[in-house]
This record gives structure tokens, sequence and C-alpha cells, in this order.
């Protein structure tokens, strides 16, 4: 496996586009990656569940099809998100070199902050407390939910043990992770797998750091 628990990596380095080509690799259960070069497109399906995007790079459109053809069409660009819903046929078209990551949510999602359709950036989602570390559940599945996390400087999460499989993504700013007695160092637009039952904890020092994560219960 590419991606190893434990280490900082980037999906876009380790995918980039080539030309005339769509490369889907699943990285994990449900987590599929997409490398797009310029004016590709992957087919319209429908599936019977939620799916949300991360665009990684580039700038892509979702194209919602019906029987008459295209229906609408909702345009991402780099750092966006967007929820897509079940059951319509959807169309990805890259109108540049993209990457992007589709993970699949399930059949009922409850949506609050985030409408489907419509892109987000997640950092926008939640703002900084001084002195303190907050957080806000941005979409739940059930089965999956995902976090976003904002710490002010000179701060930590304390001591944490994963109840799920981890995806943590470092959205702005620099912080650095104990992960099972080493340090990792986090950077924006990274991400590091933590499996279950993993103990961990995140500092910041003299930068405010904002991160995402996703929890997969199993």
């Amino acid at each position: 496996m590419r991606y190893k628990p434990g280490e900082e990596f980037s999906i876009v380095e380790y995918n980039k586009p080539q030309e005339k080509t769509v490369i889907e690799e699943p990285a994990h259960t449900d987590v599929s990656i997409y490398s797009m070069g310029k004016d590709t497109e992957i087919n319209a399906e429908s599936k019977p569940c939620y799916r949300v995007l991360f665009l990684h790079k580039g700038k892509i459109d979702a194209i919602v099809k019906d029987h008459t053809g295209t229906r609408e069409i909702w345009k991402m660009k780099e750092r966006d998100s967007m929820v897509l819903p079940p059951s319509l046929p959807i169309a990805i078209q890259a109108r540049e070199d993209s990457v992007c990551t589709e993970i699949l949510m399930g059949e009922k999602m409850h949506l609050k902050i985030v409408e489907a359709g419509k892109p987000f950036w997640i950092g926008d989602l939640l703002t900084y407390e001084e002195g303190k570390s907050v957080s806000r559940k941005v979409i739940n599945s059930g089965f999956i939910t995902m976090w976003i996390v904002a710490m002010d400087k000179n701060i930590s999460t304390g001591q944490n043990i994963s109840t799920g499989i981890l995806i943590i993504t470092s959205i702005e700013g620099e912080a650095e992770m104990d992960y099972e007695g080493k340090t990792i160092a986090l950077h924006a637009g990274k991400f590091v797998l933590v499996p279950k039952g993993i103990h961990y904890e995140i500092r910041t020092h003299d930068q405010q750091y904002k991160y995402s994560v996703i929890v997969e219960v199993e």
C-alpha cells in the first residue's frame, strides 16, 4: 500500500495527471482517488449512496444527466469539496489537469452546514478561538463522520485513541503529531492515515492549525 499509516503523504504528488488519461486508484474501502488529464471525463453513473468529492488539484465539473442530456453543471475549483446526492447519473469532467478523492458515505446523510451539489471549502466552516481547540461535525452518514478542528497556537489535543480508521487532512498551518511514540510533522495539503486503536496527540507551536478528520467506524 502506497499510503502507509503513520506517515504524512501528498495525494497530488503520488497521483500526477497524465495527458488524455483517467486513472482510478482504490486507496481504501469506499475511498477512490482519480487522476484526470485535462478534458478527460469519468462517464456518468448513478450510485445508490451519497458520496463526497475533495478536489486537491485543478478544476472539474460534476455534470448531472437525465434522459434529455445535461441537466445541471456543478463547478469545482482547487480545494473545493462537494457532496453528490444518490440516484443521479453524474459525470465528472476535468477542465484542467486534476486530482480528486471520492468517498462513498451511505444511503442516508445528516447534512446541516453543507448542501448537496454546492461546492464548499472546509476551511471556511470553522473559525479559530483564542487559546482553544474547537471542532465541528460537518457530515455524518452513520458509519462515516467528518469533523473539522481549529487549534490556536501552543496548545494540544491531549492523548486520544482512534475509535475507527482516521483520515487526517491538514487544511492550513503546521503542527506535529505524536503517533505511537514517534513525531510526525503536519503540513497544509498533506494527509495521515491512522488505524483503529492508535494513541495519538496533535500539538501546535507558533502557528494556528486547522485540519479535518474522517472517521470510518468498522
